[in-house]
């Protein structure tokens, strides 16, 4: 698994950030986990610069995951919320208190994680205005707006999360990616396309950013969770 150290390494050699006037000792450098400050001799990019070059595309990379229909990487991401009544705000936070962002995924029964059908606003509001007309329990939500209003008595809202403030702690640990590992190219590119300092790397930067383009370019967009006309 690859960790945020070796993402760094990866960058820092392509902008000449490394400790080493040889060979041999550039290598002991680019290969000494976790890295420090001291291992950086880049009077234009410290290491800190590195580290939320890759933080912020990483960012990025989560939020257009999050806005998007790939299952597998929005795995990555995943959070559930709290309870949520009828008439409640779309959540801001999961139940963990990270930020959520992109689309809401599944809805789920707050009691037995039973899953709700999307439905039309008038469908739920005419259960929620008649329930003793049906004889069996309805597991139904619309979106409306920024609130979810649904048919149970608390339903939990699956969504993608993400928080800097985590990913810098982990990052500082030489924790794993976020991502999955085959994604590291993009997390190489996305922080290259940032690292621009007056006029240091700018051609170099814009050829990353464009391969870091063709990445987002290539997570298939969602439509918006569950809204019914």
């Amino acid at each position: 698994m690859l960790t945020y150290h070796d993402i760094a390494a990866a960058v820092a050699i392509r902008i000449n950030a490394l400790v080493g006037s040889d060979p041999v000792e550039l290598q002991v450098t680019y290969t000494t986990r976790p890295l420090t400050d001291e291992l950086f001799d880049s009077s234009i990019f410290p290491f800190g610069a590195v580290r939320d070059s890759i933080l912020e595309c990483e960012g990025k990379m989560a939020q257009a995951i999050a806005l998007s229909s790939n299952r597998s990487l929005r795995g990555y991401l995943r959070g559930l919320s709290v309870g949520l009544a009828s008439g409640a705000a779309l959540p801001k936070v999961d139940a963990a208190n990270v930020p959520a962002i992109g689309n809401f995924g599944a809805v789920l029964d707050g009691t037995d994680s039973t899953p709700c059908t999307p439905k039309t606003i008038p469908e739920v509001r005419g259960y929620l205005q008649s329930p003793l007309l049906y004889i069996v329990p309805m597991y139904h939500f619309a979106i409306d707006g920024a609130t979810i209003i649904h048919t149970r008595t608390t339903v939990k809202m699956e969504c993608c999360v993400y928080s800097a403030v985590t990913q810098t702690t982990a990052f500082d640990a030489n924790g794993p990616i976020l991502l999955p590992d085959s994604l590291a190219e993009a997390y190489i590119n996305g922080a290259m396309a940032l690292l621009v300092r007056d006029d240091e790397f700018t051609s170099q930067a814009t050829q990353y950013a464009n391969y870091f383009g063709t990445f987002l370019a290539s997570v298939p967009p969602a439509t918006m969770e569950g809204v019914a006309a």
